[in-house]
């Protein structure tokens, strides 16, 4: 339900505000990876790994997973795309990537994954995902100023 929030309220307000879809991308991104630090340090969402590379490494992740929030959101004129690809990244996040390194609740398929420290790279909170989604906030930055927003 954090998408009322996030793609119900703050993208489009940035939007509105800014009128760039590059600054409220980064803006909105930036203020999601930062709005889930307290929980990351404190609360015990890292994955097993250390919460303060957990802390450092989300807003890296979110702020240009938003460039695809924002791209979804402006050419569907809904959240509801934006919270299937959410719901989707979570699934593809905590079904098929934290198994494979072996993620406390799930059985892993490789405890030497584990020694390895594979989680930094791999996950949630790993470069992989953080580096990806890097790569996919330059496409739709091309894609949007080909077409709706500067």
């Amino acid at each position: 339900m954090e998408e009322v929030g996030w793609s119900g309220v703050l993208f489009p307000q940035l939007l509105h505000a800014t009128k760039s879809f590059m600054l409220s991308s980064l803006i909105g991104g930036f203020i999601w990876g930062i709005w889930h630090v307290p929980l990351v340090i404190g609360g015990g969402y890292n994955n097993n790994i250390s919460p303060y590379w957990a802390a450092f490494v989300l807003p890296w992740m979110t702020t240009p997973w938003a460039f695809f929030h924002v791209w979804l959101r402006v050419r569907s004129f809904s959240i509801w795309p934006v919270f299937v690809a959410h719901v989707a990244h979570n699934c593809w996040i905590e079904l098929l990537f934290d198994p494979l390194v072996g993620r406390s609740e799930y059985l892993g398929f490789s405890n030497e994954a584990r020694n390895k420290r594979a989680l930094y790279f791999v996950g949630e909170f790993g470069l992989f995902a953080a580096i990806t989604y890097m790569v996919c906030a330059m496409i739709f930055t091309i894609d949007m100023d080909a077409g709706y927003i500067s």
